[in-house]
């Protein structure tokens, strides 16, 4: 995998990215822009065009709407999935990361750290970190993997 992307695994922030990380290029929405809007929710979204000698700079905003229809597959949706939990809307929102305040009409991040520490038992919200936790773990997998299918092949 060339530059592969650590996704929301200790997030910079949930209202903007880490200018030095994350290219911004077109809309390129917060992360609790990208959950609002996954839950349905009208958002302003920042457009980035490409400049010299930065990466970009912000050009303008775009109001996207998704017509309330949601990125989350809904308990009475036609396609099932057996043995799987289902869920009506956005799982972080469900798992209390963030949520929609009505009177403001925006969202709210109610857990800030929630993608910077282990939420497991037994963890005490140990902060992780991509590499050694996740990247390190998944690439000696794979490698292990690779090498037994290698190996049964030869045979």
């Amino acid at each position: 995998m060339n530059e592969p992307h650590r996704g929301y695994v200790n997030l910079y922030s949930f209202d903007r990215w880490n200018y030095n990380t994350d290219l911004h290029i077109g809309h390129y929405p917060s992360a609790l822009q990208s959950l609002a809007l996954g839950d349905g929710h009208v958002q302003n979204i920042p457009f980035y065009t490409k400049t010299w000698p930065l990466p970009s700079r912000l050009s303008h905003y775009t109001r996207v709407d998704p017509c309330g229809r949601l990125a989350w597959l809904q308990r009475n949706d036609s396609i099932a999935f057996p043995n799987t939990r289902q869920q009506d809307g956005c799982l972080w929102r469900e798992h209390g990361v963030w949520d929609w305040d009505e009177a403001k009409q925006k969202p709210v991040v109610l857990q800030a750290d929630y993608f910077r520490v282990d939420p497991r038992p037994g963890q005490q919200r140990r902060r992780v970190e991509w590499y050694k936790d996740f990247y390190a773990p998944f690439v000696q997998k794979f490698d292990q993997r690779y090498v037994m299918q290698k190996r049964a092949y030869e045979l």
